[in-house]
């Protein structure tokens, strides 16, 4: 598998003549599987100069040479807070839907900075609070949330979620909680 990924990065270099970014978006699931990671740890010291990567995961990558290119400076990790509209960022999103709220930060603290969650909020009706325009903006949200959030989960993993989505918390024993009497199953396919 080593050679034949060699003979692709060699070939890849030898076909870039502009630089080139690759990303690899949902990297969390290939930290999943050993062996898939272990081809991009392989590939990784091996890329071509003009070949960029763009990891895109939704937790920090077990990538062992992660921590030897952000100390090189070859890696730059952008995190929720990086991404996160600024106040000016969202006073300047918003006055683009000609809105200029006073309550500015209590919207960005509500929102988090979340862009789409700024643009839903600026795009809805008025209201007489952003909490109600963002009610009002909720059900689009609540689909954004069951194609990108649960979809991909197994079906015990989404009756688990479903099943709690309600609750402030969980009990002490979280197995308690699992809906249908597979807690042992579920929570052996979890952890």
């Amino acid at each position: 598998c080593q050679a034949a990924l060699d003979l692709l990065m060699s070939q890849v270099a030898a076909a870039l003549d502009d630089d080139t970014l690759l990303v690899l978006d949902d990297f969390q699931l290939a930290d999943e599987r050993p062996e898939l990671r272990a081809v991009f740890e392989h590939m990784l010291p091996a890329l071509p100069p003009r070949l960029h990567l763009l990891i895109s995961s939704r937790s920090q990558p077990a990538l062992a040479a992660l921590p030897t290119a952000l100390v090189r400076g070859e890696a730059l990790p952008i995190s929720l807070a990086d991404l996160a509209f600024t106040p000016d960022e969202a006073g300047g999103l918003l006055a683009l839907y000609d809105q200029q709220p006073a309550d500015l930060p209590a919207l960005i603290e509500l929102t988090r900075g979340w862009s789409l969650a700024l643009h839903l909020a600026a795009a809805a009706p008025s209201a007489p609070s952003w909490a109600a325009t963002l009610a009002a903006v909720t059900p689009h949200l609540h689909e954004y949330f069951e194609r990108e959030g649960l979809a991909p989960q197994p079906e015990p993993v989404r009756e688990l979620l479903l099943h709690n989505a309600p609750l402030r918390g969980l009990e002490a024993d979280p197995r308690a909680a699992a809906p249908g009497g597979g807690a042992p199953r579920l929570f052996s396919t979890t952890h």
